[in-house]
């Protein structure tokens, strides 16, 4: 059986029958919550469900809620193919954009396979204000996570929307899977809960784990702006 791109041999079984038995299950609409070790590119399933990659194209998309008229989302079609086999999201503000960061977006790619489709949520100045050091305009943090994507090469089609709040689209979008921190796990949990309410369908939860700096610490950016470490999280001295 071929594997399936960021999954270990054990998870590699047709995955639409992990999905229909959550379903069919008391109180269905079970969550996949996979959980990564600290080795990078392994991962363990806490949860009994896998992503739906063999949905029919019909049942599988639609149309998503609007974004907010500024700033506008930046879309790239990269494979110019029209079947998209798995939806990842994933949010964040970005800045700087360290090794966790990039992390966090890698994983998301791994995820959506070639030709699959990333969403990021990119905060906007607004709700990125609220945060303890300073954080660079929007249009600045973008091109950085642009830069970021185009130099890696990856092939899935991506979009990145403004993100004015904590959920963002996530709470209404047609998707398979979001990509969060273990910091903000908890915001996961309670955007599948909100779309439970709504009548949808839960999400696959994808956490990743934190990357550390020389010290044994996790890299953050309140860390990198109080002159502590540097992105890589090498200590500076």
């Amino acid at each position: 059986m071929a594997r399936y791109p960021g999954l270990s041999p054990h998870t590699a079984r047709p995955l639409w029958r992990g999905r229909e038995e959550a379903r069919n299950a008391p109180g269905g609409g079970g969550i996949d919550c996979r959980m990564e070790r600290d080795v990078f590119g392994e991962m363990q399933e806490t949860g009994a469900v896998e992503a739906a990659r063999c949905k029919p194209f019909s049942q599988r998309f639609r149309r998503a809620t609007p974004a907010p008229p500024a700033p506008p989302t930046t879309t790239h079609n990269t494979h110019q193919c029209k079947r998209l086999l798995m939806r990842v999201m994933v949010g964040g503000t970005f800045d700087p954009l360290h090794a966790g960061h990039r992390k966090l977006l890698s994983r998301s790619f791994d995820l959506a396979g070639p030709a699959g489709e990333v969403v990021i949520g990119l905060t906007t100045d607004e709700f990125a204000g609220t945060k303890e050091h300073p954080v660079r305009p929007y249009r600045e943090r973008l091109n950085n996570v642009t830069a970021f994507i185009l130099e890696k090469g990856y092939t899935a089609s991506w979009a990145v929307e403004p993100l004015s709040d904590r959920y963002g689209s996530a709470v209404d979008a047609d998707f398979d899977i979001l990509v969060v921190s273990e910091e903000t796990f908890h915001v996961a949990l309670d955007i599948n809960e909100l779309r439970r309410q709504n009548g949808l369908a839960k999400v696959d939860l994808y956490v990743v784990s934190c990357v550390l700096a020389e010290d044994e610490r996790r890299i953050s950016s309140t860390r990198i702006y109080r002159g502590e470490i540097d992105p890589h999280g090498r200590l500076i001295r």
